[in-house]
């Protein structure tokens, strides 16, 4: 699954996604799309690596997008184009003060800013809706059954829309999100909301509240960092950047908060492989077999799938070895029906 990093122009889009991604963006590139990878840092990698000491360690990883930022009257076909294949969108909003930078609204306001991108995507999708739906009266075969059952569809998620409401917030059967998965409607798609503060408001409960509030629900999520916070954190030495964080009452870097919510609203979960050459970290959807996150590391996996030794995290943290969690009768072994659990440690066994 893929993420698109968007927002209003002079928002910190071009930090944020060099604090994800370690690729630094030129100003002049930021009227074209830009791709990263973004490392899911995870402190069970880091544990597990500690123990083993492998050749090897590696994290999971997502592939992220830097979108061109939002301008008036943009074209709506254009605006959604910029959307194709996208599965999650970050969406940067400002809340941070400087008069050296200039708002292009006139002022700082991030619900303000929420709403814009919230109804820029909802009129996106009724302009999609309603060329769709004009396609399918043009089309000589338009008594096909399925034709007239788009269209019955298509038509109840208008009514939807001309509500303002957008499509990620109503709960829709699988048959019908099946049936308009390939129109990629942008007000369906997950969502994470940034929220680009200011230090003092940092750890603020009551200043984003109302944002909370109103915004959040299963496919959304609302972040609050300071991209100007992060990147100081960033050039630090690791002994310093633990005390600069504790003095702001930061626990771990925001941006590794962010790259969880971007996993945890896409139902992603870890598993992990260790061994002395190679510590792993592999994403899965939640609900995967083992066989098919097998096929993850190799399709042999999947293929010649007999079995696997399974090892809960929680439960080797707190011996800190294999073997003694081996004598406790802590060492699993599952067969193809088991759905892999967020942290297991897994050791498949299969033959082709």
């Amino acid at each position: 699954m893929k993420i698109g990093i968007i927002g209003l122009p002079y928002v910190g889009i071009k930090t944020v996604f060099e604090l994800l991604t370690e690729i630094p963006v030129k100003f002049q590139e930021r009227d074209k799309e830009i791709k990263g990878i973004v490392k899911i840092k995870d402190e069970r990698i880091d544990y597990l690596a500690k123990i083993y000491k492998p050749k090897k360690v590696v994290y999971a990883e997502l592939e992220i997008t830097l979108l061109p930022s939002i301008m008036e009257n943009q074209e709506k076909e254009n605006y959604i184009t910029q959307f194709k294949d996208i599965d999650c969108i970050c969406y940067l909003v400002r809340d941070f003060r400087d008069e050296t930078i200039p708002h292009i609204e006139g002022s700082i306001d991030p619900e303000r800013d929420i709403e814009i991108f919230n109804l820029e995507g909802i009129l996106a999708d009724l302009s999609l809706i309603e060329k769709r739906l004009e396609r399918i009266e043009k089309d000589k075969k338009y008594k096909r059954e399925e034709n007239l059952k788009e269209k019955e569809i298509l038509n109840i998620l208008k009514g939807w829309l001309e509500e303002g409401r957008s499509l990620r917030d109503i709960k829709i059967n699988e048959e019908i999100e099946k049936s308009i998965r390939h129109l990629q409607f942008v007000s369906s798609k997950k969502l994470i909301i940034v929220i680009n503060t200011d230090a003092d408001r940092l750890n603020s409960e009551e200043a984003f509240e109302g944002i909370r509030r109103k915004w959040e629900g299963e496919d959304t999520r609302v972040i609050v960092l300071s991209a100007k916070i992060e990147q100081e954190i960033n050039e630090l030495e690791p002994y310093d950047r633990e005390s600069f964080m504790r003095d702001l009452g930061i626990k771990e870097p925001t941006i590794n908060k962010l790259t969880k919510a971007i996993y945890n609203v896409l139902s992603y979960i870890s598993f992990f492989t260790v061994g002395p050459d190679e510590v792993r970290a592999w994403t899965i959807q939640r609900g995967e077999l083992l066989p098919s996150a097998g096929r993850k590391i190799h399709s042999d996996i999947e293929r010649g799938f007999i079995r696997a030794a399974v090892m809960k995290y929680d439960e080797f943290t707190q011996v800190g070895s294999e073997s003694v969690l081996k004598s406790l009768g802590k060492l699993y072994i599952k067969g193809k029906d088991y759905e892999v659990q967020d942290g297991d440690i897994i050791n498949f066994y299969f033959n082709v």
